[in-house]
């Protein structure tokens, strides 16, 4: 995988293992990838910062609660999509140019 650019991991934390395990094998090829995860986890932020999408947790739980409290009250199901953000978006690398 020469030309790869980037590696997403399904979390912070398997981004970082993703990133310390090539770091260890080849030092050179992990500076050429940019990382990203997904949680914006803050123990994994401190010790490597890269790209991360912050979900929101906290705000997406409130609002399932109150949904399903309008739920019980009126019987209409709704769903919302709540927004998340991209954060250390400074550290994404732009990929060579062929």
């Amino acid at each position: 995988f020469p030309d790869m650019t980037a590696l997403i991991g399904e979390n912070d934390s398997y981004a970082f293992e993703l990133w310390n395990t090539l770091n260890r094998l080849n030092p050179d090829a992990a500076a050429k990838i940019t990382f990203c995860g997904f949680g914006n986890l803050t123990a994994v932020q401190q010790v490597h910062p890269f790209p991360t999408f912050d979900q929101h947790p906290y705000e997406i739980g409130v609002r399932a609660v109150e949904l399903f409290l309008q739920w019980q009250k009126d019987g209409i199901f709704r769903h919302e999509l709540i927004p998340g953000s991209l954060k250390n978006t400074h550290l994404i690398r732009k990929a060579p140019r062929h």
